[in-house]
This record gives structure tokens, sequence and C-alpha cells, in this order.
């Protein structure tokens, strides 16, 4: 994977009108909005640390199309998530702490039902994604979507079911009481 490179210009009114180079590619304008959606990028570019003064900021381990990916979402063009991009961007919200993208990233994931086109992820997969980046309302839908004790203790069976947190294994324990409770 190639790193992110971006340039920064030293002035701090100029700064504002930067250009990034990503791999090698210019892309212009983008450091208003990753400083408006991003605390990492603010304190980065405006706070006062080492990377303010720097004409270039390396980004390592990732890809151009990733953080192209990150910026569409964030600029005000509305390109639409697709299920390839939806690991990565999380991971880069996560990293960067952009609760915008958490939120696009949970919305798009909320419609999208059963298994993506070009990957598996059935629900033991988004419910593992909702665990690890703490989308609580994809969570809630996963765990909902659980309709009996046997479909509940199905995924506890998986692998997947070793990776979630304390929190998310009490909430399937919950759920099973809940399907009892209907019964």
């Amino acid at each position: 994977m190639t790193s992110a490179v971006i340039r920064l210009e030293v002035d701090e009114v100029k700064k504002w009108n930067g250009e990034m180079r990503v791999s090698n590619v210019e892309i212009v304008d983008g450091l208003p909005f990753l400083a408006i959606h991003s605390p990492v990028f603010a304190a980065m570019f405006f706070g006062d640390f080492a990377e303010k003064n720097q004409e270039d900021i390396e980004l390592k381990d990732i890809s151009h199309e990733d953080f192209v990916a990150v910026l569409h979402l964030i600029y005000p063009s509305y390109r639409p998530i697709w299920s390839g991009s939806v690991l990565s961007l999380l991971a880069i919200a996560d990293l960067y702490d952009i609760k915008y993208i958490f939120n696009k990233v949970e919305e798009y994931l909320l419609k999208v039902d059963g298994r993506w086109p070009f990957f598996s992820l059935d629900y033991e997969g988004k419910l593992l994604l909702a665990d690890k980046y703490k989308l609580e309302a994809l969570k809630l839908q996963c765990l909902h979507k659980l309709e009996s004790i046997e479909e509940v203790t199905d995924v506890m069976e998986t692998e997947e079911y070793t990776k979630f947190s304390d929190a998310t294994k009490a909430a399937m324990l919950e759920r099973i009481k809940a399907i009892h409770d209907k019964m």
C-alpha cells in the first residue's frame, strides 16, 4: 500500500486554500473539509504540532483511492458509498476521528440487507463492524434481525463472536432473554 502525502503552504491563510498530494496525485482545496470533519487533521494542520510547519505530511498506509473515497464523502459532491469502500472508509474514519464518515457509512450499512455483491458480509460481519466502530444503530438492527434463540446461539458459535466486545456479548444475551420472554 502506498502512503499519502499532504502538501501544505506554510502561510496560515494559504493553508485553507492549500494543495494536497496523495500518492503523487494533486488534490486542491481539501484542507478545510478535512479540518472541519476531523479533529485530528485540524490539530495536524493548525494546532501546535510539528506538522503545522511542514511542507509535506505523510499519511502512512493509506492508498490514494481510499483517501479520495473519504474526500468524496466529506466534499459536497455527494458521491455514494459503495460496498467495496466500506472497510477502508471506516478504518480511515477511525484513524482520523471523522464522525461524519462513521455516520454516512452507518446509514449505508443500515440500508444494505444480507450479503453484499462484492464481498461477503452477513449479519455477524455487520455486527462486528458495528461493535468495532461503535455504530449503535447498526448494532441494534443486527441484533433485532436475530429472531430466534437458535439464530443468536449460531452467531455465538462463530469466529466473529470471539472478537465482539463484552458489551455486545451481553447485548446478545439480552436478545436471547427478550426472545424467550416473547414465547
